[in-house]
């Protein structure tokens, strides 16, 4: 028996070129695609679309656990070489986002992240970033809903799985698959400086989330290691250069840590580096995790934010979602790392 193909470990111009050599119709690419995104209910058989569809194959992750709690669902999933991540699928008004995992732990150790405390293991590869989608979208298919926007943001740093990312992005905008927009799709980074600007000349329209959270290099340092190769100098600089190339509101993550990175001072500090860039800061509270013994929640979030709004610095504030279940922001984490 011929191999099957893995549809989504390649980008929809190796796939055209796949059905050439395998002298397949390429009028059948889009169902292809469609069917296996799983964003038809319902398509015609044909003898030469079966042929199609028994010529590739889309492998999917076993679901161990899924917890909702409110608007939040999370999964923990576990691939075939029994590695665990976990993604979240996040109802709003405004449509339904699924946040996904980019790698299997990550490096960047970021003290007040829990998705930090599993090394990296492995790259996730685009098919398993594509199947987290595609397994949403069937979990929606019952409440005829569909994702409507991608964030990247789940265990892993995303541009330290470059290659498999921009792959990613091809398949999941792909005119004839899940086709979601470059404007529904968000890229979050700790800030590996080369890859921004790289990424942001193939993928201008990609919205960006950059995490800050801090003013200067001593605090930035001692809670984010990543700091050490790429300071805040370098990350201020090319923020500017990233809002040149694209024209794009850019968003600056920043996590209020009582007593580390929450003084009036410092949002002085924050608000004079973003004076004249095209920027949103994201303000974001603490959500416990039981390594992070030295940090919490701040509390003078309230004199924080009355400088930024005094120095006309737009800002919001990001909801927690599903705390209570582990799925918020800092909170993936693989459950196998934890027994």
């Amino acid at each position: 028996m011929p191999k099957k193909i893995s549809l989504f470990n390649f980008t929809p111009d190796q796939i055209y070129q796949k059905f050439i050599q395998k002298n397949l119709p390429d009028v059948y690419i889009g169902s292809l695609y469609k069917i296996h995104c799983h964003t038809v209910f319902l398509l015609a058989s044909t003898k030469a679309l079966d042929k199609v569809l028994s010529s590739f194959t889309v492998y999917e992750p076993k679901v161990l656990v899924s917890n909702t709690y409110g608007n939040a669902t999370k999964l923990l999933l576990e691939l075939e070489d029994k590695n665990k991540i976990e993604m979240n699928i996040m109802h709003f008004k405004y449509g339904v986002t699924l946040c996904i995992s980019s790698q299997v732990g990550c490096n960047m150790g970021c003290k007040f992240c829990a998705s930090g405390v599993l090394k990296k293991v492995r790259n996730l590869t685009s098919e398993e970033m594509m199947t987290q989608v595609t397994l949403a979208n069937k979990i929606l298919i019952r409440t005829q809903e569909r994702i409507t926007n991608v964030v990247i943001m789940g265990i892993g740093e995303p541009f330290d799985n470059y290659a498999n990312l921009v792959k990613f992005i091809k398949i999941i905008t792909y005119r004839y698959g899940i086709s979601l927009g470059f404007k529904h799709i968000t890229i979050s980074t700790c800030g590996i400086c080369n890859k921004i600007l790289a990424f942001a000349k193939l993928f201008p329209s990609v919205n960006l989330t950059i995490s800050l959270h801090a003013t200067n290099d001593k605090v930035r340092n001692e809670i984010m290691p990543i700091n050490r190769k790429w300071s805040v100098k370098q990350i201020m600089n090319t923020i500017k250069k990233y809002c040149s190339l694209t024209n794009n509101r850019i968003t600056i993550a920043y996590l209020l840590l009582n007593k580390i990175n929450d003084s009036s001072s410092q949002a002085q500090e924050l608000a004079s580096m973003l004076r004249n860039i095209n920027c949103m800061v994201n303000l974001l509270k603490y959500n416990n995790i039981k390594e992070g013994k030295r940090l919490s929640a701040s509390t003078n979030s309230a004199a924080f934010k009355k400088v930024l709004l005094d120095n006309n610095i737009l800002f919001t504030e990001r909801t927690s979602t599903g705390t209570k279940i582990n799925a918020a922001c800092g909170q993936l984490r693989a459950k196998h790392g934890e027994k």
